[in-house]
């Protein structure tokens, strides 16, 4: 995640860190397998994992899991906080002008890391996420004053042609994790393509994010950050923003 600002993990390297991630996949399948999506008129259909699950469950200890959290703490220089976790569904049927199907970068953050767990296999042809390194990303903001004001954060294709080869498309089977700084690096995903696409999706920040308050234990963000049955160890504690 270093030095390009992105990771894509395979499905072996987490079951050698004793991640069963086979059975956290079918988990989250079976609590949404008869979730009727169609009420939902955004482009990017979700539903919240605290939701679904309670802190009791293999979905809430892999979110929270000591690699995981190792591995961004390291990234991010402290403790991130857990603010979102959603199963993201996209039916991909046509290009939305102004939506996340156009580059952009995130703005919650100065550095973040968002997870993308696959819950099907995904590519090309079902919506994955297209990426760009910090490198190249960072030629793209000097070249065109880029800031992430609603008039200036999306970006069309061409801006990027340079650096077409370079293109990362984050394709996956099934049960794949992608840890992104979608502050960093450009991105777009979910374009018009022949299927839909299903993934469980999770933002850390740090507790300096400028979309916390300055006291950040009071920030909204925070307080609706709950999950059911908290039996939590201190490391838990500080991922969800109560200690």
């Amino acid at each position: 995640i270093y030095i390009n600002r992105y990771e894509k993990i395979e499905i072996e390297d987490l079951n050698n860190k004793n991640i069963d991630i086979k059975l956290i996949v079918e988990d989250i399948q079976e609590k949404i397998k008869n979730i009727d999506f169609s009420n939902q008129t955004d482009h990017i259909k979700s539903i919240s994992i605290p939701d679904l699950f309670d802190t009791n469950s293999r979905v809430f200890s892999f979110l929270t899991n000591k690699y995981l959290i190792d591995k961004i703490s390291n990234y991010l220089g402290c403790i991130p906080i857990l603010v979102n976790s959603n199963v993201w569904f996209t039916e991909n049927q046509e290009n939305i002008i102004g939506s996340s199907q156009e580059y952009h970068l995130d703005h919650e953050d100065y550095m973040q890391v968002k997870g993308f767990l696959y819950l099907e296999d995904i590519d090309q042809t079902n919506g994955a996420m297209n990426l760009f390194s910090k490198k190249n990303s960072n030629e793209v903001i000097k070249n065109i004053n880029y800031n992430t004001s609603p008039e200036k954060k999306r970006l069309k294709d061409d801006i990027f042609e340079k650096f077409e080869n370079e293109k990362i498309i984050c394709d996956g089977k099934k049960g794949t994790l992608y840890l992104v700084d979608t502050s960093s690096c450009f991105h777009c995903g979910a374009r018009k393509s022949l299927g839909s696409r299903l993934l469980l999706s999770f933002q850390f920040i740090t507790p300096w994010a400028n979309y916390l308050k300055w006291n950040w234990r009071n920030s909204d963000l925070i307080n609706k950050n709950r999950w059911k049955n908290k039996k939590l160890n201190r490391l838990q504690k500080k991922i969800l923003g109560i200690i």
